[in-house]
């Protein structure tokens, strides 16, 4: 979550992402707040320094979702409503609209994962299947989960404004709503789970044909 916060955590994160020269960038969605205007978009994340950090990859989240049914935020990043992207060393990620409907998404995902079989693949979208923090865990989502079972290296998700990293059923999956200020309520720890909280910052993902790592870096 990019602007649950102050300006200047969110442009820090967006300094600390830059410096570290990725080739494409993951946002989580909630992008403007409170509403996900147009004017807020641009004033925002406009303003941020987020739109130069890298080649974008977004997903809208609930905040994005009260305008007019997400019609400023696509206006604004001219992505569809769910999509995939190609990034390099056959690295494929899915992005998906937790703000929608699933069923016509889950149809797809199956198709686009058959037609591309050896893709290594990175589910990203905005609603956490499992969190530690003040949301909790999205049961509603689970369709999305089950859609990439066996394939999906790691899920990426927003929502509470916390990181956290787990392990469930072959996939890593990462909740990182720290683009703002980063401080959100955390319960009772998600099984096998680790956290952070009150820690603006980014996850870096290195990735290569064979490997990947994945380390949270907070804003100095």
């Amino acid at each position: 979550d990019l602007f649950d916060g102050s300006v200047r955590d969110v442009s820090a994160t967006a300094d600390l992402a830059k410096s570290l020269t990725p080739d494409v960038a993951l946002i989580a969605g909630d992008i403007a707040y409170p509403d996900g205007s147009l004017a807020e978009l641009k004033a925002q994340f406009g303003a941020s320094g987020w739109p130069d950090v890298a080649p974008l990859i977004p997903v809208p989240g609930n905040h994005d979702y009260r305008t007019a049914d997400g019609a400023d935020y696509y206006s604004f990043f001219k992505v569809p409503t769910y999509y995939a992207r190609d990034i390099g060393c056959g690295w494929r990620v899915y992005a998906l609209n937790s703000e929608e409907s699933q069923a016509e998404q889950v149809r797809w995902v199956t198709e686009d994962l058959a037609a591309n079989p050896d893709a290594n693949v990175i589910a990203l979208w905005h609603r956490p299947r499992w969190s530690s923090g003040k949301h909790g865990d999205n049961a509603n989502v689970q369709p999305f989960v089950d859609a990439f079972a066996g394939r999906a290296e790691m899920f990426i998700w927003g929502h509470d404004h916390d990181f956290e990293r787990g392990y469930t059923d072959g996939s890593s999956w990462f909740v990182v709503g720290t683009g703002g200020q980063g401080d959100g309520e955390l319960t009772a720890a998600t099984a096998g789970s680790r956290r952070f909280r009150a820690t603006p910052g980014v996850l870096r993902l290195e990735l290569t044909d064979v490997s990947w790592t994945a380390r949270f870096v907070a804003v100095p």
